[in-house]
């Protein structure tokens, strides 16, 4: 390295990487020279002119190294401390991508230099002394109606001393800053750290609020420039936050001091105007008050008239400003103010810090912190106040004018709509302007308009959480909008997190959160639940390019978690970025589930495993019966493409057929993530939570011309006429279609051709059938395309020829199409829904209504929105039992096994309500809802099949006398048949039904079973470790083929309760037919 160059000693360099994860002093390109000039170096390629703009030296033209390559221009000298910086670049303002410190803020993005003193430190720098550590906090805020957000410094010795308790500094950062900034520009953590190590501080809490609360509602309201009113505070949102929500929150989750004489308030332009008022309106809440590079309005009732009281409330009173800030005049001329009314005040200027600046604000929260919570060495500096200065008539004025300077009309972006989100980026010279997103496979263009604005708007992917930037004439540039960037080490992309999203912090209720605390010292992040010991430890690893900040800030994993926890379907939990050990730096001797970060191509993929793991969670607790949940209908195989069918009081659900891994014939597919599908499997129930298998009742080989052995796509089945058709598509083959005369089949293949297929494509999948009430039956298809066709009434041929349909707004694939009669059952209008997976991927339920069966069709909303916890969807609607249900499905299932992505869904179904315009209310995820309300309860004292069940993870099912290996070949053709038992059965294992209605009182249990060694049965009610009403002990009956009745008695069951069947104790192999109580 040159001489000239400033060389940080090792232990700074070290303390620098902890902060931010890197080494932060300056980039490996800048160069601090030891006489105070500062080189800055940018590689660009692409620009044709580009300038510095650094807050001590403005803008400066860069030149271009031919040979290197490198933009650079030396500056200064510059006084040792941290300037905030960026490149201009063909007009377009940019971070400097190789350094990883920034200047968090709502609107513009810059980069920060720091300069260090050659001799001597600065009040910031980062010491060999014991450091605080940081939490972010979330708290609901009634006075804002959603969920706020702050950030917490604890002293070094706060975890040590578990009885101290602590005054506290509120510290509020400046118009368009964001609640980090003191922290990440102001230092405010390093400065008090180096003060206590010399004794020169009180020991303190410092909150740091967010100074700008409106911005964190999704729509935010005009309320001035800055989107909020900049001069007058005391009953406006922040205001209110801060006494009514912000203060109590602080006061019960730390050990504060709560009086007036140990509360401060302060903060830097708009927000040391925030802190003189509210410190003003509420002297019976903080007796401390500090302003820096502000002032207040003088119109604060029984405040400046009555100087008397109020001096006698006030302990420190601190104004300090530049005078060659522009607020230096109205600064002035509130200091002269009191002066006048006899209000004491301690005054600092400064004149070589470039104005209204972050060199500022350090320098006198470096001065002010050794005042607080000393009431004799403030008294003294009280003492010391001089008088405001003279005017000259030449001192800097904030007027409207300078206001609509600072804060021009902002470009919204991202705009975030009910069904898309616009990208907006203000380049009125490029040429071109892309989307970069993780959502996208490429980048997209966009358009400008006369303004220079260029825009586009995406409408898939809208509710995950993703990192994007805009490239603008081939330079990489975040957002200028967004104050939400990724806090990666290098260039840092700017986040999209939709407000409407599921793990969205601005739509959480008013519920307990937890709190993500940094540890400077050990480079890792934590978060600690609310409330409760933590049962285990989930531990995320960032990425090569990630910080600690990484997993939160970008992958909500303290939002996922507080939801988890606050709704009690998960247990108290931490999470950490560091080892596997419990935040509070002791070992955790529970469980603990690691991601690596690194594992997955983006955040949308590192969310989702994240979520997958706590999903697998939970369902385990839910079939345990520790916790009620949504849960997937069926267990003992994979399923999808859900198709319902109403005959009588039955309801018949048809589904495709994911093989399991130990199914699939060839050992070369067994860890593929494709699809292996070869039959169609039926179910069926009477209350929509107990549900009977009937097995395969079709397979690939009741099709005799099919030309591959996989490819058992999504059916639908319908009756007409006492007849059952079923409609299967074949991958790449058309459309088939299969008769018989029951829904159990057998099937058969009545045309030995499809009955519609285009040889040029494979668009021909997903069919659904119509029947209308004149009559006619229709039947739609297709991917990514939608056709239909009229039906003859033999249901096995086309009336009509194929009609494309123009695209329909979200249309993806597996259309379901039904007519309902909205209002009156009789005179009501008639209206026809097409319901869909909707864009891809992952799909959503989405819907479209007409007028017509043949449209057109009008996209109206989601049944469900899109997520990637379904990734794929394919929707069946019906009417049962005077209910309407939509069915899906979901990955849920085998995340039980795996969190590897393979195609192995499982279906799931929730209750929907018709608005009385006949749109559908829209339903959160399948797992995010209460379970279905049972419509009857089941009748145990009749015969129930074992494959009956609501739950029965683990076990596994087969067809009576019929061996179903997986391979197409070893297949039956349709039978009909529909006995089966359940096989497969391993202790901890059990099979749930819901609402059994034991009546006055069972007597007696007898189930039906074949069994090579032994199995004993526990009964139990209302969970896998409820109490025990009986015990049958199954034993040898001489084969798996010959079945016995076992017997034994019942006690203490009657009324409605859920049954577990639980089982221990096995060996050899066991078989259930069937069961049944006695009374």
């Amino acid at each position: 390295m040159p001489p000239e160059s400033s060389i940080i000693d090792m232990k700074k360099t070290i303390l620098l990487q902890l902060f931010m994860g890197v080494a932060c002093m300056a980039t490996a390109q800048n160069i601090c020279h030891e006489d105070g000039t500062v080189t800055f170096q940018y590689k660009n390629d692409q620009a044709k002119e580009v300038m510095v703009d650094v807050q001590f030296a403005g803008r400066n033209a860069m030149t271009r190294d031919a040979k290197t390559g490198l933009w650079t221009v030396t500056l200064g000298p510059a006084a040792p401390d941290m300037y905030p910086y960026c490149f201009i670049v063909d007009g377009v303002s940019v971070m400097d991508p190789e350094n990883p410190q920034y200047f968090p803020n709502e609107g513009f993005k810059n980069s920060l230099l720091e300069i260090p003193a050659s001799k001597g430190k600065l009040a910031h720098d980062i010491l060999d002394v014991p450091h605080g550590k940081l939490e972010y906090i979330h708290y609901y805020s009634k006075s804002l109606g959603a969920t706020n957000q702050a950030v917490v410094y604890l002293p070094p010795k706060y975890q040590e001393n578990k009885d101290k308790k602590y005054p506290v500094f509120y510290l509020i950062s400046g118009t368009t800053d964001t609640e980090e900034v003191y922290y990440k520009v102001g230092r405010v953590n390093y400065i008090l750290d180096n003060l206590l190590a010399e004794s020169k501080a009180e020991e303190m809490i410092v909150v740091l609020p967010y100074g700008n609360p409106y911005k964190l509602l999704p729509t935010p309201p005009s309320l001035g420039l800055g989107g909020m009113p900049q001069t007058m505070f005391g009953k406006d949102v922040f205001s209110l936050d801060l006494t009514d929500d912000l203060m109590p929150y602080v006061e019960q989750h730390y050990r504060t001091i709560n009086d007036a004489d140990h509360r401060a308030i302060g903060g830097f332009s708009r927000g040391g105007n925030q802190g003189l008022s509210n410190g003003l309106h509420n002297l019976d809440k903080f007796s401390y008050l500090c302003s820096y590079s502000s002032f207040t309005s003088t119109d604060i009732p029984g405040v400046y008239d009555h100087a008397a009281e109020t001096n006698s409330k006030i302990r420190l009173f601190w104004l300090g400003v530049g005078t060659d800030d522009f607020l230096y005049g109205n600064a002035r001329d509130y200091m002269e103010f009191l002066d006048k009314k006899g209000i004491r005040s301690v005054k600092e200027f400064t004149h070589d810090k470039f104005g209204h600046t972050w060199m500022n604000a350090k320098y006198f929260l470096s001065k002010t912190l050794p005042l607080l919570f000393k009431p004799e060495v403030a008294e003294q500096a009280m003492k010391n106040g001089q008088p405001a200065p003279a005017a000259t008539g030449k001192e800097q004025q904030f007027t409207p004018g300078v206001m609509a300077r600072l804060f021009p009309k902002p470009i919204i972006s991202p705009e975030y709509k009910y069904d898309s989100v616009v990208f907006r980026m203000k380049a009125p010279d490029a040429k071109e302007v892309l989307l970069a997103a993780e959502i996208l496979p490429k980048p997209k263009a966009m358009e400008r308009d006369s303004d220079g604005i260029w825009s586009t708007e995406v409408d898939e992917h809208i509710y995950e959480a993703f990192t994007y930037y805009f490239i603008v004439d081939g330079t990489a540039v975040a957002d200028p909008q967004n104050m939400y960037l990724a806090p990666s080490k290098g260039f840092k992309p700017s986040i999209c997190n939709n407000p409407a999203a599921t793990f969205n912090f601005m739509n959480m209720a008013e519920m307990e959160h937890g709190v993500v605390s940094y540890d400077l010292n050990e480079n890792k992040a934590c978060y600690q639940p609310a409330g409760g010991k933590p049962e285990f430890i989930i531990q995320l690893i960032p990425g090569k390019d990630d910080t600690m900040e990484s997993w939160f800030k970008i992958g909500g994993a303290d939002v996922m978690a507080d939801k988890f926890i606050a709704a009690k379907k998960l247990p108290p939990f931490c999470i950490t970025t560091g080892e596997a050990a419990c935040c509070k730096g002791k070992k955790c001797e529970k469980k603990v589930y690691t991601l690596k970060a690194d594992d997955y191509p983006n955040w949308p993929e590192r969310r989702h495993a994240l979520e997958s793991i706590l999903d697998s969670l939970m369902l385990q607790r839910a079939a345990k019966g520790e916790i009620s949940l949504n849960l997937p209908l069926f267990q003992t195989k994979y399923t999808a493409d859900p198709a319902p069918l109403v005959v009588g009081d039955t309801l018949f659900l048809f589904t495709s057929h994911d093989a399991s891994p130990e199914d699939i014939p060839d050992v070369n597919e067994k860890s593929s993530a494709g699809f292996f599908m070869y039959d169609w499997l039926l179910w069926s129930t009477t209350d929509m939570v107990n549900w009977t298998e009937h097995g395969a009742v079709a397979s690939l080989k009741d099709i005799p011309w099919r030309s591959r052995e996989n490819g058992a796509w999504a059916i639908q089945t319908v009756e007409r006429n006492g007849k059952y058709y079923l409609y299967a598509p074949l991958h790449g083959h058309g459309i088939a279609v299969l008769k018989a005369d029951s829904p159990y089949g057998p099937f058969k293949d009545p045309l030995g051709k499809p009955l519609v297929w285009d040889q040029s494509n494979w668009f021909d999948i997903d069919p659904s059938v119509y029947t209308d009430d004149d009559g006619q039956a229709y039947l739609y298809w297709g991917n990514p395309h939608t056709f239909y066709a009229k039906l003859n009434d033999d249901m096995i041929s086309l009336k009509s020829e194929v009609t494309k349909l123009p695209h329909i707004k979200h249309y993806q694939e597996g259309p379901w199409i039904y007519g309902r009669r909205q209002g009156d059952r009789e005179t009501g209008s008639y209206k026809y829904y097409l319901a869909y997976a909707s864009t891809c991927c992952p799909e959503a339920l989405g819907y479209a209504m007409s007028d017509s069966p043949t449209g057109l069709w009008e996209w109206k909303n989601y049944i469900m929105r899109p997520t990637l916890r379904d990734r794929g969807n394919h929707p069946g609607i019906c009417d049962f039992k005077g209910h309407s249900y939509v069915f899906g499905q979901s990955y849920d299932l085998m995340h039980l096994d795996t969190f590897t992505h393979h195609e192995r869904r499982s279906v799931s179904a929730t209750e929907i309500t018709y608005n009385e315009d006949g749109t559908i209310q829209e339903v959160p995820y399948w797992l995010d809802q209460e379970p279905v309300k049972q419509l009857c309860w089941l009748n145990p004292y009749q015969r129930v099949e074992a494959e009956t069940m609501a739950w029965g993870y683990g076990l596994k099912s087969a067809k009576m006398g019929i061996e179903n290996t997986g391979v197409v070949a070893d297949m039956p053709t349709s039978t009909g048949k529909k006995n089966m038992y359940i096989f497969d059965i391993n202790d901890g294992e059990f099979i749930k039904l819901r609402g059994v209605d034991f009546g006055n009182g069972a007597k007696k249990f007898n189930i039906t079973a074949a069994s090579t060694g032994s199995c004993k049965v526990t009964l139990r009610l209302d969970g896998q470790d409820g109490p025990i009403v009986g015990e049958a002990v199954i034993s040898k009956t001489g084969s798996v083929e010959k079945y016995k009745a076992f017997n034994t008695k019942v006690t203490n069951a009657s009324g409605v309760h859920d049954l577990y069947l639980c089982f221990s104790n096995t060996s050899g192999e066991t078989r259930l037919d069937w069961w049944k109580f006695g009374n």
